[in-house]
Formats: C-alpha cells, sequence, structure tokens
C-alpha cells in the first residue's frame, strides 16, 4: 500500500494547468512580436521603394541638366522643366502630373517615374560668382503619414 502511495508517475492537474498558463500568457507576446515585426518590414519596404523612385527621378534630371549639348526651360510653372537640345527640338519634359489629387506624380514625357508626390519645384538662381543653379525639390509622405522632403541643387559652370 505505502508502494502506492509514493509513485511519481504521471502529471498532476496543477502541472498541467501551470503549462497551460504559462503557454496562454507566452503566445500573445511572441505573436505581437513577429506581428509588428511583420509591419515594420511592410512600412520600411514601401519607405525605400518610394525613396529609390524618388532618387531615381532626380538622378534622371541631374543627368539631363548636366548633359551638353542642351538648352534648359523652366516654364512660368515651377514644376515644368523641359530640357531641350540645341537645335530647340525637346529631349526631356518633366512635370507634376496632378489629374489624381490623391496620387500625385512626376512624369519624363509622359511617363511616371515617381507617384505619391505632394509638391514638384525647379527654383532657378543665380550663384554669387554668377554661375546659374537649379533647386529641385520634391516632397512626399512616407508610410507613416510624415511629411518627407529631397532636394538637389545643381550649378552649371
Amino acid at each position: 500500500m505505502r508502494k502506492l502511495l509514493t509513485n511519481q508517475n504521471g502529471i498532476t492537474l496543477l502541472e498541467i494547468l501551470a503549462v497551460i498558463t504559462i503557454i496562454a500568457i507566452v503566445t500573445p507576446i511572441i505573436f505581437g512580436v513577429l506581428t509588428n515585426g511583420q509591419k515594420e518590414y511592410n512600412n520600411q519596404s514601401g519607405n525605400n521603394r518610394q525613396l529609390s523612385s524618388i532618387s531615381y527621378a532626380i538622378n534622371l534630371m541631374t543627368k539631363d541638366i548636366r548633359s551638353y549639348p542642351t538648352t534648359l526651360s523652366i516654364s512660368s510653372n515651377p514644376t515644368i522643366l523641359e530640357v531641350k537640345e540645341v537645335d530647340g527640338s525637346p529631349k526631356s519634359i518633366y512635370k507634376l502630373d496632378e489629374s489624381d489629387p490623391n496620387n500625385k506624380k512626376i512624369t519624363l514625357n509622359g511617363s511616371t517615374i515617381a507617384d505619391q508626390i505632394l509638391s514638384y519645384n525647379i527654383v532657378e538662381s543665380t550663384t554669387l560668382s554668377g554661375n546659374k543653379q537649379r533647386t529641385i525639390t520634391i516632397q512626399y509622405l512616407d508610410d507613416r503619414s510624415k511629411n518627407k522632403k529631397y532636394e538637389t541643387t545643381i550649378i552649371e559652370r
């Protein structure tokens, strides 16, 4: 009889309840960490895609502006940059397409090169040494609705 009472084989109800309680506490924590990690990855991925397309647009503009022999004209509307060949024929026209107010786009000869733009502006000025400079500014909203600005200045020498 004594041998039966001291037999410790098996699991008690208290041990099972303790394991279930621990699992019930740990599972939501792990799930929350994984869910937040996935959200952050998606946010960063979207931000990187948008920043990459804006950087690509700025690089195209810079390359066209610096290529010779060309002439530049900035229309009275500072959202249009027209790069012309020396003979006056148009080479590249960059402009802000505002046909969809919820998704403004920068286009190059009618093809979209950057989207989800808030504003796009080109300002032409002269440096103290007499050189022309053009400042291109693109403002956009990132995935967290923060207003971001990407700007470059090109100086003719």
